[in-house]
């Protein structure tokens, strides 16, 4: 009655076959694409659900418990795909800094200390320029805020998920040939790579103001090319943290949002 039957259930038994080959199942580059817009989807829309639970419209209700719940998400995405697809995470990215690498931690080193002199000669000029600025204590570490005092392991957690994991795989599909790893990777696609992964890292902090945005990809951008260079995050962690923890222990974000 069906002539096609069998035919139909010849190919889908191969399709089948295939399934169980986690490697067969998409090729590394369709892997990439559907990581990334599967984060961006779970992102808005845990954004979203939050909200609606918590009976407001306010973003900011999300930054206390709703991020945190994401990154766990996140990480679950992370492992599962790294088991079921071609993705890979750089494990090696967790080791200290080798003799011949180490340059690249004191280049880490020196942006941070370069961004922590910023901050405080904004804040001592906030100072002279208006008495009310005097207010705000000239340090503090806000712990009580937004959860601040998980904010040092959440670094560690973004900087594995956007550099060891992330940038490791947009590196591979950028790649000219279809390669299995990055020892051969051309160093002329390390700013193309780096950026893409800031406009990523800029996307998933949509639920902050643009000034903030537009912070996190800057960061994830520079802290991007220094990875391509040392394929480790400390460096990227220290910067982090100067970039995006202390600006509120000096006050800076107190001046910018107008609160304090």
């Amino acid at each position: 009655m069906f002539p096609h039957h069998d035919a139909c259930l010849g190919r889908y038994g191969k399709v089948g076959k295939k399934m169980k080959n986690r490697k067969i199942v998409f090729s590394h580059n369709q892997a990439v694409i559907l990581f990334l817009m599967m984060t961006v989807t779970l992102h808005v829309l845990g954004l979203k659900i939050y909200c609606l639970i918590k009976g407001t419209s306010l973003i900011t209700a999300y930054l206390d418990y709703g991020s945190k719940i994401l990154g766990v998400i996140l990480l679950g995405e992370m492992l599962l795909l790294s088991y079921l697809s071609p993705l890979k995470f750089n494990r090696d990215a967790l080791h200290w800094y080798s003799k011949d690498k180490l340059k690249y931690f004191y280049i880490s080193i020196a942006i941070a200390l370069l961004v922590i002199a910023g901050f405080l000669g904004f804040r001592l000029y906030m100072n002279a320029k208006n008495p009310l600025y005097q207010e705000i204590p000239m340090f503090g570490l806000y712990l009580n805020i937004h959860t601040r005092w998980f904010y040092p392991i959440n670094i560690v957690f973004q900087e594995l998920f956007i550099k060891a994991f992330t940038q490791e795989n947009i590196a591979v599909a950028l790649q000219d040939t279809d390669k299995k790893d990055r020892s051969d990777y051309e160093r002329k696609h390390a700013f193309l790579t780096a950026f893409i992964t800031a406009v990523f890292f800029f996307v998933l902090h949509l639920q902050y103001e643009l000034y903030y945005m537009t912070g996190a990809f800057l960061l994830c951008f520079i802290t991007g090319l220094l990875y391509e260079k040392d394929r480790n995050i400390w460096g990227a962690v220290i910067v982090h943290i100067a970039v995006g923890f202390l600006p509120r222990c000096f006050g800076i974000l107190q001046i910018i949002e107008g609160v304090w």
